[in-house]
């Protein structure tokens, strides 16, 4: 067993790496609160029946920055999916990335995913989770920032990103902003008698349907 994270002192939350074969191949990792007595799989219970261990880990084939700041149980660990091409996390083709996330001090964890690819290693390694009280913030520090204040997608990072949680899910700042977006448009369709929800489709350009209901 080795310790990937809070080998100090008087650090009670530390992350150890077991039944591997070397530092970034194979093996399981556990989130450990020596203090509260906890200690779980950060993982999927299919990979206890991986006995080749030939894939890289993935949370140590993770090469980004994450500050765990919350004081309220909330906990994020990144990682980059190995089970694809990427290897070991060093591929020049990229990694999917994703994190573990827990609202209950590391009792039990959830994950979500970051980045279906990250084309290059400078990418791969720019990218900043911050975990506070109030949700998960994220930005790729390798990508210009964006001209919009707020997340152009579910999975932009050009600006800082931020979910929450809420009922058991991670919910996207993008996905309220959207929310917020469709609730306007419709008030306003039904402010001028339009017609309304379906006649339009799930795929509707807010911008067009704007100025449809401006110029009518």
């Amino acid at each position: 067993m080795v310790t990937l994270w809070g080998n100090y002192e008087g650090i009670s939350q530390y992350l150890t790496l077991e039944n591997y074969i070397s530092c970034d191949k194979g093996g399981q990792v556990y989130y450990n609160d020596s203090q509260r007595g906890i200690k779980t799989h950060l993982g999927w219970d299919i990979e206890f029946y991986d006995i080749s261990y030939r894939r890289g880990n993935n949370l140590v084939a993770y090469k980004g920055s994450v500050i765990n700041g919350a004081d309220n149980g909330y906990l994020a660990l990144p990682g980059a999916s190995t089970r694809q091409y990427c290897g070991s996390g060093r591929s020049e083709r990229g990694c999917p990335l994703f994190f573990f996330f827990s609202a209950d001090h590391g009792k039990t964890f959830i994950y979500k995913i970051i980045a279906e690819e990250y084309s290059t290693p400078e990418r791969f390694s720019k990218l900043k989770v911050v975990v506070a009280n109030d949700g998960v913030y994220l930005k790729d520090e390798s990508q210009t920032e964006s001209v919009f204040s707020h997340p152009i997608g579910l999975r932009d990072l050009h600006s800082v990103n931020k979910l929450r949680f809420s009922d058991g899910k991670l919910i996207s700042v993008y996905d309220d902003w959207q929310k917020k977006v469709h609730e306007l448009v419709r008030k306003e369709l039904i402010r001028k008698k339009m017609p309304y929800a379906n006649d339009y489709g799930t795929h509707i350009s807010y911008i067009r349907l704007y100025q449809k209901i401006n110029t009518s």
